[in-house]
């Protein structure tokens, strides 16, 4: 499917919280970057116009 070019919404019920609009459709991984370096994992969290994560120096288990 070709994507590039696409319109992505967060929406809560009807209201648009964002719009993402894909410019490159090969879909990376998001990286997190410390003062010392790239951690191994992270969680990321977003509510309204906040947003607060979890990292750890070990990748996280699967389930």
């Amino acid at each position: 499917m070709d994507f590039e070019g696409a319109v992505w919404r967060l929406m809560r019920q009807e209201e648009v919280l964002g719009e993402i609009v894909i410019d490159e459709a090969d879909f990376p991984r998001l990286s997190l970057v410390a003062p010392s370096g790239p951690v191994a994992d992270f969680l990321l969290h977003i509510s309204d116009d906040r947003a607060w994560f979890r990292w750890s120096d070990e990748p996280f288990e699967d389930g």
